[in-house]
């Protein structure tokens, strides 16, 4: 098992503008930042680089070749894995989906998804509540949830008011689809936001923030990366700049050619065809209900060797991760300076770190 040599980032993905005009996401594509207006739009794997495939699965290192003087280090660096070897055509996925996140994550950008729950956040923290214990954790997760069921309450008010009714199946499927357009078309929290216009990257941040806190999960490490370069993160010039000078990538590939024969023939027959069922690790005996309750017994079988394949590999995969993180810290006795989580579970191994 051996790494690629280290590879500049930017041969590997794009670090685009953070709006897209091209956007195709419905309720988050008006946002203004920086001379544009569209959608967020995070990293994205380069499709012609040489360097690694939609469908690549193992294990990745990025470093960022700067001094930390949180951890007393010469560089930070984070180690991670990617077991998810097929999906559906709209799917990033492998190590490119997850270095891609970790990417977003180092420029302190929300997921889409989280935008919304942080404006909710942030007003609960301007009507004074805190979380500094269990008991109020409970009490500003109620006010968050209060406010969110408010203002579904105030847009299913506006849609009876526009005449819709819920008196028959095609009415409740007419009133519904009016529910979600008038939702994607925002709140009360969500229409001021995104009619601002943000002169730069931070500008947007800091309106989800709260005294200088973002209001949006961002684990502690990389929280404490971003606050370290903080400056140059501003625009999309300054940001592309520090990734091409800063931050390079390397990958180990699995599976080896001597994984198990069987499983690696159909990896690779299910990356070609991108073979995918909506399988979470999560909630393996939900995926089996459905094995269970298959009518047709070809397809069962199939479903069932798949899930038997996952696992496997998965397992694989993480003992490769536990691996690298482990000769990692045995050579510079700490873990990864952006890695939350010990994952070596006493696996350690010489290490060389190359190139």
């Amino acid at each position: 098992m051996s790494w690629t040599k280290f590879i500049r980032i930017t041969e590997v993905f794009d670090i685009p503008h953070a709006i897209s005009e091209k956007t195709q996401n419905k309720k988050w594509k008006g946002i203004k930042i920086a001379g544009k207006t569209g959608g967020l739009k995070g990293a994205d794997l380069l499709q012609d680089n040489p360097h690694l495939q939609q469908h690549d699965t193992g294990i990745y290192w990025i470093k960022v070749n700067l001094p930390s003087k949180t951890h007393g280090s010469e560089s930070w660096n984070y180690i991670g894995k990617c077991a998810k070897f097929s999906g559906d055509q709209t799917t990033q996925i492998g190590i490119a989906g997850r270095v891609t996140e970790h990417i977003n994550k180092m420029q302190n950008w929300p997921h889409r998804g989280d935008i919304e729950n942080a404006l909710f956040r942030k007003r609960v923290f301007e009507l004074g509540f805190i979380e500094d214990s269990t008991e109020n954790k409970k009490a500003f997760k109620k006010e968050v949830k209060r406010l969110k069921e408010e203002e579904n309450a105030l847009i299913e008010k506006r849609v009876f008011e526009l005449g819709f009714t819920e008196d028959s199946t095609e009415n409740k499927k007419a009133f519904k689809k009016e529910v979600n357009k008038l939702k994607n078309k925002g709140n009360r929290l969500v229409v001021p936001f995104k009619n601002k216009t943000y002169s730069d990257y931070q500008a947007f941040r800091d309106n989800l923030s709260h005294k200088g806190e973002e209001t949006y999960r961002l684990e502690k490490e990389f929280r404490k990366f971003f606050h370290s370069f903080k400056e140059h993160f501003k625009n999309h010039e300054t940001t592309k700049k520090f990734f091409e000078d800063n931050v390079k990538v390397r990958f180990i590939k699995l599976p080896l050619d001597n994984y198990k024969r069987e499983y690696l023939q159909k990896i690779n027959e299910y990356k070609e065809e991108r073979v995918f069922y909506p399988l979470d690790f999560e909630k393996i005996k939900k995926f089996e209900e459905k094995i269970r309750g298959c009518s047709d017994e070809q397809k069962a079988n199939e479903m069932q060797f798949y899930l038997e394949v996952n696992q496997d590999f998965d397992s694989y995969v993480e003992k490769a991760e536990a691996l690298c993180m482990g000769a990692f810290r045995a050579k510079n006795g700490m873990l990864p300076e952006l890695n939350d989580n010990d994952e070596t579970k006493g696996f350690l191994e010489r290490f060389d770190e190359g190139d």
